[in-house]
């Protein structure tokens, strides 16, 4: 059994020194590396994360484009439609009399 002050008894480490240690750049730290290649991949992550925005913002902007178009053309074929529908009213209007 260990006693107090015997050269085996085991020291408390000092948490904030271990922790500096995980961020000094030596060879033999690999989280150190580690974090470094983290935050690489996260950049990476968020170019690409970007690129996709723009390009859906793109592919909104096409579909309102069509949307818009394709308004159009029914209101436009429904005036007609309606015109068609008074014509053919007013020529049973007029056959009548």
């Amino acid at each position: 059994m260990t006693k107090l002050g015997d050269s085996q008894t085991l020291k408390p480490a000092c948490i904030m020194a271990e922790m500096r240690k995980d961020r000094t750049p030596s060879g033999k730290n690999k989280y150190y590396w580690s974090w470094r290649e983290e935050k690489k991949k996260r950049q990476e992550a968020e170019g690409e994360l970007s690129i996709l925005k723009g390009l859906e913002t793109n592919r909104v902007k096409e579909a309102q484009d069509r949307s818009g178009q394709l308004q159009d053309e029914l209101d436009r074929v429904k005036k007609e439609n309606n015109k068609l529908y008074n014509d053919i009213a007013q020529l049973k209007q007029d056959s009548e009399s």
